[in-house]
């Protein structure tokens, strides 16, 4: 009977090690540092479908940065699959607007596309701004301007208080030469901020991932077919609707080119 017992305490002891076991190499391996370095070295083998695996699954941990989308991008573009490689250096520039690699990478990624559209000239504030920014190295996205606009307002407001305060006319010219530089500093900003804001609010932007598709003058299959569209080329998306339990979306081009296609055809930024 002992001996019975002694025997079924030794298997429940296995059992036990052989799931903390398990479980430790779960976590491990569901690490996002472990993740993103195991994912560089299988990029560095040639393994990109492993690879690609390990990035997707640090991205389904919702942790996001450029890096990894950039080294994703990386990954697709040597694997062959140009358009997922596009939507994923979209998605590195959107936190990275200025990254002269994600830029590079993307404008290479871009010339592989079938649909040629051109660019409509950039509206000269935002040319401006985005070369201010890109001479004095700044790149920030949406959260970071924000964050930084933010602390800037309490610096010029601290500074507007004291200056109030303070009897002592000198003390108070010296504040007023700070003033104005933190004040010009909020203004640029102020104006990136409300940029990105409206970029982030009205250009909701997609990739077709489809390698061909017919976009039609109305939801539906049974509508007129306008023009034809090939994986990789980036869209603006305008409207959505349902027709024969199937969901359309309206998307437009950079050149004005709008109509209808069936939204598993392309995948948001």
């Amino acid at each position: 009977m002992k001996n019975l017992w002694r025997g079924y305490f030794r298997a429940c002891a296995v059992g036990m090690v052989f799931i903390i076991l398990i479980l430790t190499n779960v976590a491990v391996a569901s690490d996002p540092e472990m993740l993103f370095k195991q994912a560089n070295e299988l990029f560095q083998q040639d393994k990109y479908p492993e690879s690609i695996a390990a990035y997707e699954q640090i991205i389904q941990q919702r942790i996001e940065s450029w890096e990894i989308y950039y080294n994703l991008g990386n990954a697709y573009f040597r694997s062959g699959k140009v358009a997922y490689a596009i939507l994923n250096y979209e998605r590195a520039k959107k936190l990275a607007p200025q990254e002269e690699d994600v830029l590079h990478n993307l404008k290479i990624a871009n010339l592989s596309i079938v649909d040629k559209v051109a660019e409509p000239p950039e509206f000269f504030v935002i040319k401006i701004l985005n070369d201010f920014i890109s001479l004095t190295g700044l790149q920030m996205n949406l959260d970071q301007v924000t964050k930084v606009m933010l602390g800037t307002y309490l610096v010029f407001m601290a500074l507007v208080i004291v200056r109030l305060i303070i009897p002592n006319k000198t003390t108070r010219r010296r504040i007023l030469y700070i003033l104005l530089p933190v004040g010009i500093i909020l203004i640029i900003f102020v104006i990136s901020f409300q940029i990105q804001l409206y970029s982030a609010s009205n250009f909701n932007e997609a990739i077709v991932i489809a390698e061909k598709v017919d976009v039609m003058g109305a939801p539906g299959n049974d509508a007129t077919q306008v023009f034809t569209l090939h994986e990789g080329i980036k869209v603006k998306i305008e409207n959505r609707a349902e027709k024969d339990n199937e969901i359309w979306i309206e998307i437009r081009l950079a050149d004005n080119n709008s109509g209808w296609v069936l939204e598993s055809t392309v995948e948001r930024i």
